[in-house]
């Protein structure tokens, strides 16, 4: 028992020691909090041989007193707004060319009966050689009247020559007719002849100089005394190489399908030009498609008197089809 009191003893002065130790050293910078309480021990103990009374120690709390650190406030960072305005690329036009056109006229057998002119009308815009030819039968007026008008027509694209009038004689008789007397046939005498008769040796220069234009296409502007399905050539469009045909049939449909054909006969497609026409020949040989638009005179007696239909409503379906082909045509 002794021992154990004693033990004891050196124990509570242990512990002592080292709140003493922990007073001391105690520094008020440290960040932790330590409470250490140690509760007073008291020990009875009762022998019956020479009792010893033990004073309980008392040992007196240590108390560490948090150390106060200065406390630091980071505020937030306030970074100045910085609004990305969206980029903008600079807009770039398309490059416009202002169209350009350049007319000028070639005149073939001047100072004679049978003088012509051919006027050339040059774009700058790339776009197919257009040859629009009129009058090789002088009392066809909607044909020639309609070349003439086209020599006030805004060009928009490619090269476009004209030759209004093909046949100055028959067109500027009076009254106008076919082929005047004492010649022949014009559409029937092409390629024509340098040596032969004054028929022949004008188709031989109009076929020489439409063939000297290179042309990729070539119109062909006549009229019929009836239409088709009155033993005439009227109301259509003839073509002689087949290759063409379809572009023919989608052109033929959008103009039987303008407003002022309603109440008119619809065109259709022909295919058996005459040998010695400007059509056949000159597709034969060049291998360029001709056609041959024929609008309907409607003249029982074959004059000018006795044609009831209207000059100036084929003269529209003339230009019509004139401006469909150079809007439409494009080079294979």
């Amino acid at each position: 028992m002794k021992r154990l009191v004693i033990g004891a003893l050196l124990i509570l002065s242990f512990m002592v020691i080292v709140g003493c130790q922990n007073t001391t050293t105690s520094t008020p910078n440290q960040t932790t909090t330590l409470l250490t309480t140690l509760a007073p021990i008291t020990t009875d103990v009762s022998t019956t041989a020479d009792p010893t009374t033990i004073t309980p120690t008392t040992v007196v709390p240590t108390t560490l007193i948090p150390s106060t650190m200065t406390s630091t406030t980071l505020l937030p960072t306030t970074m100045a707004p910085t609004t990305l305005l969206p980029t903008t690329l600079p807009t770039t036009s398309p490059t416009t060319t202002a169209l350009v056109v350049t007319e000028s006229v070639e005149t073939y057998l001047a100072g004679t009966l049978d003088e012509f002119s051919i006027y050339k009308y040059e774009t700058n815009v790339p776009g197919p050689t257009f040859f629009i030819i009129g009058g090789i039968h002088g009392n066809e007026r909607a044909g020639w009247m309609a070349g003439l008008q086209m020599r006030q027509y805004p060009f928009e694209r490619g090269v476009v020559y004209v030759l209004p009038v093909a046949n100055k004689r028959a067109a500027t008789a009076e009254p106008p007719v076919r082929y005047v007397s004492g010649l022949s046939d014009l559409n029937r005498a092409f390629p024509g002849n340098a040596s032969g008769t004054t028929t022949q040796k004008l188709a031989h220069v109009i076929f020489q100089a439409i063939a000297s234009c290179e042309p990729d296409i070539v119109l062909d502007l006549h009229e019929s005394r009836f239409s088709y399905d009155s033993g005439g050539l009227g109301d259509s469009i003839i073509l002689h190489l087949p290759r063409y045909s379809l572009y023919l049939d989608s052109l033929l449909y959008e103009f039987n399908h303008m407003a002022f054909m309603a109440d008119k006969q619809p065109f259709t497609n022909l295919n058996a030009p005459p040998t010695g026409s400007i059509n056949k020949e000159f597709s034969d040989r060049y291998n360029i498609p001709v056609f041959t638009i024929e609008t309907n005179r409607n003249t029982p007696n074959n004059t000018i008197e006795s044609e009831i239909n209207p000059l100036e409503d084929r003269i529209e379906q003339q230009l019509a089809f004139i401006k469909l082909f150079l809007d439409t045509f494009e080079l294979s």
